[in-house]
């Protein structure tokens, strides 16, 4: 944090006038420390342009900056904006789903727009998608039908990561239908949480990588009540 803040003191400077890009978005770069947050990769980026019109054109021009998205934190505003930014041809995105608060009407209804919204915008860059992960919350159950009529035909031909979680197997059953369509030629890693999507045919045999995670939060009445996954499923689906 003190490295940060004496950068942004030394880079109103004239030290960084005539530094090349190059080492300057080097410079950026180690600046935001390892392995940052998405939320701190865009505060940084925004702080960094404001700095002068040449650490703009450099941020601009970095890839890092741009190429993952995740929403939240990013509204679809935000999102969108990132698509033209990122200059690199494949992206890093991330659709959570309606978050539980506010529980009001608006603050549900303006969830709702930025999920389904995310869902358009992510077909819409379907090609350059490379990592994409998909996460179903309780708040997402009562609304699938509109965030799988966004899904029906899509192609990813760039797709070679997917993560599909979901809070708990009746929201998981609901959205399983979402990648029967999916043309994906490339995807070699599947992580499924609490969801057993139908997959293309053409898929499973190109898996490489494949991480299961069901029924964390399932209590033993819950598996008669249909509220968790039986094992003969979760077998059935290995054995496809």
């Amino acid at each position: 944090q003190k490295l940060r803040e004496k950068f942004f003191v030394r880079a109103n400077g004239s030290a960084f006038r005539n530094l090349p890009g190059e080492i300057l978005a080097t410079i950026l770069e180690m600046s935001l420390g390892h392995k940052p947050s998405p939320r701190d990769v865009r505060k940084s980026a925004i702080r960094f342009c404001l700095v002068s019109r040449q650490f703009h054109n450099v941020v601009r021009s970095m890839p890092m900056f741009w190429t993952t998205i995740v929403s939240p934190p990013l509204r679809l505003e935000s999102a969108t904006l990132s698509t033209f930014r990122a200059i690199l041809p494949t992206i890093s995105l991330c659709i959570r789903g309606i978050l539980p608060f506010p529980r009001t009407t608006e603050g549900i209804s303006s969830e709702l727009i930025r999920v389904v919204g995310m869902y358009k915008l992510a077909i819409s860059i379907s090609a350059r998608i490379q990592r994409l992960t998909l996460e179903f919350t309780d708040g997402d159950e009562h609304h699938l039908g509109r965030i799988l009529e966004t899904c029906v035909h899509v192609s990813m031909p760039a797709l070679s990561e997917l993560k599909l979680v979901c809070t708990k197997a009746i929201v998981g059953r609901g959205i399983k239908s979402i990648c029967r369509n999916w043309n994906a030629p490339l995807l070699q890693k599947l992580t499924l949480g609490d969801v057993l999507p139908e997959l293309p045919i053409t898929v499973f045999p190109q898996i490489k990588t494949l991480s299961l995670d069901f029924n964390r939060w399932c209590m033993p009445l819950s598996a008669i009540q249909r509220k968790c996954w039986l094992t003969r499923e979760i077998v059935g689906f290995l054995l496809c």
